[in-house]
Formats: C-alpha cells, sequence, structure tokens
C-alpha cells in the first residue's frame, strides 16, 4: 500500500522515507511515496506533487488537516480520498508513529497494520500487552482501542 504521513495543520507537511519519522511506514512493509531525495524546506510539498504520487492512503496527525482533505475538492481527486483510506492518527496521549523517536513506535506498527490492513485484534492484545510490560498498567479493550484512535 502506498501512503503519506503527513504532520501539519494543512496537510502539506510530508515525512519523507528514510527518516526516523518514518520508520513505522518501513517496519510495516508500506511504501512510503515521499521520496528519500525529497529536498523541499521543513518537507513542505504541493497538491501537484501528491497528484503525481496518488497514494492509496493518507495518514494525518492534524484534525484540521483531516477536515480540509475530506472536504476540499483539490483533494478529493486522491484515490485515498476516493476511496475512504485517509486515518486521523490517535494522539492519545501523544502520536504512536514518530513524535517523540521513542518505545511508543512498537504500538504504532500494530496501529498501521490495524489501518491499512484490518488486523485491530492483534493491535489491542499487543497494545495490552505494551501497556502491562512497560507501565505495569492493566488496559481493558475498550481503553486500549481508545489509545489506539480505533474507538
Amino acid at each position: 500500500i502506498s501512503v503519506y504521513y503527513s504532520v501539519s495543520d494543512d496537510g502539506l507537511e510530508a515525512v519523507e522515507s528514510g527518516s526516523s519519522h518514518s520508520e513505522v511506514l518501513d517496519y510495516v512493509g508500506v511504501e512510503n511515496v515521499v521520496p528519500k531525495t525529497f529536498s523541499s524546506a521543513n518537507g513542505l510539498v504541493s497538491l501537484e506533487s501528491l497528484y503525481k504520487w496518488n497514494p492509496e492512503a493518507i495518514l494525518l496527525t492534524s484534525e484540521a488537516a483531516y477536515e480540509t482533505v475530506m472536504s476540499d475538492k483539490a483533494w478529493s481527486v486522491l484515490d485515498a480520498v476516493k476511496n475512504k483510506r485517509v486515518y486521523l492518527l490517535s494522539a492519545n496521549p501523544y502520536p504512536l508513529i514518530d513524535r517523540p523517536t521513542s518505545i511508543q513506535r512498537l504500538l504504532g506498527i500494530y496501529l498501521i497494520d490495524a489501518l491499512l490492513y484490518g488486523n485491530v485484534d492483534l493491535a489491542v492484545e499487543k497494545t495490552i500487552e505494551y501497556y502491562e510490560l512497560f507501565y505495569h498498567y492493566s488496559l481493558d479493550n475498550d481503553e486500549a482501542m481508545s489509545i489506539l484512535g480505533l474507538k
């Protein structure tokens, strides 16, 4: 699955391939459409670049970006939008993909797997295990779903 991942409120600040912030995507085995050699100030991309890359899924960290992508006609031509594969990533209690680049990215792997491939039960199971192992806290399924933003 080809994926575009953005961390800005307008959806146009990209996380490029090969960066520490895109490692979770590599671990899951998806293709980050933003090339490693992409060089723009602060990772800014244009809609024209997105049209060229035409990702199958879009991952966003900002609710404002999600609302824009889902409602702005300029974004509607992308396959990810047409096929309703635009995902607002949970930041509860913090983003699981890359910020900070820390141990929580283990959960990010399962989250992306759940979103893109439907392995929700595995993501919930691993989240419960993770919280028990690292925080000595027992989650129930609903809490795990909430943390993952799958509820």
